[in-house]
C-alpha cells in the first residue's frame, strides 16, 4: 500500500512567482441588471402606447378625409342634372358604339390569316365609316397577294383593297410594306 500513496500524492507549485498585474476591479452586481430589464421593459411599454395613440389619431384624421372627399365627389352627381353639353353627349355615344363593338370578331378575322410570311405592323379600324386600315410587311409580293385573297375570304371582312404597297430596296430582303382596306361586317 505504500507504493500506491507514493503516486497518488499531488503536487502543489506555489503561487509566489506569478506577476501581478493592475487590473481595475470588476463590479458584479446582479440585482441591479434585473432592475435594468425592468426599466427597458417598461420604456418600450411606454414607446408602444404612444406609437398605438398615434396609430389611431392618424387613423381617425384618415376617416375624416376620406368623409370630405365622399362628399366633394357627391356634388357632381348632384349637378349631372344639369342639361349637358351636345359635344360631352356626341362623345359619350361614340364612346360607348365604340365599346359596344364586337371587336373579337374582327381580330379573330385578322388571326385567321396568321401567317410567318407576313407581319401586320398596324390596325386601324374606323367606326363610324365601318372600316379597316391594316398595314403590313412581306418578304414579296407574291405573298401579299396570297395575304389579300386570305383576307377576301373572311367572312368579317368585305371589299378588301390592296391602296397601296412599298417595296423597300434599300434593305437586304427587299421587303413590301403594303396597306390594305377592307369594311368591317359587324355580325349579331
Amino acid at each position: 500500500m505504500k507504493r500506491v500513496q507514493k503516486w497518488m500524492k499531488v503536487r502543489v507549485l506555489p503561487l509566489v512567482n506569478l506577476p501581478r498585474y493592475n487590473l481595475p476591479k470588476l463590479k458584479l452586481e446582479l440585482l441591479h441588471a434585473g432592475l435594468m430589464r425592468q426599466r427597458l421593459g417598461i420604456l418600450t411599454l411606454a414607446i408602444g402606447i404612444v406609437l398605438a395613440i398615434a396609430t389611431v389619431t392618424h387613423y381617425g384624421y384618415t376617416i375624416r378625409q376620406i368623409a370630405v372627399l365622399e362628399a366633394s365627389m357627391a356634388l357632381p352627381a348632384i349637378q349631372s342634372n344639369l342639361p349637358a353639353n351636345n359635344k360631352e353627349v356626341e362623345a359619350v355615344q361614340t364612346a360607348m358604339t365604340h365599346l359596344a363593338l364586337p371587336w373579337s370578331h374582327l381580330f379573330a378575322a385578322l388571326e385567321a390569316v396568321v401567317t410567318e410570311k407576313v407581319s401586320i405592323l398596324s390596325i386601324e379600324p374606323d367606326v363610324s365609316k365601318g372600316t379597316v386600315k391594316i398595314v403590313a410587311e412581306s418578304r414579296d409580293v407574291f405573298e401579299m397577294l396570297e395575304y389579300l385573297r386570305a383576307l377576301q375570304q373572311q367572312p368579317t371582312l368585305r371589299d378588301v383593297m390592296l391602296t397601296g404597297y412599298d417595296v423597300k430596296i434599300d434593305v437586304t430582303d427587299e421587303p413590301v410594306r403594303f396597306t390594305l382596306n377592307a369594311t368591317w361586317v359587324t355580325m349579331p
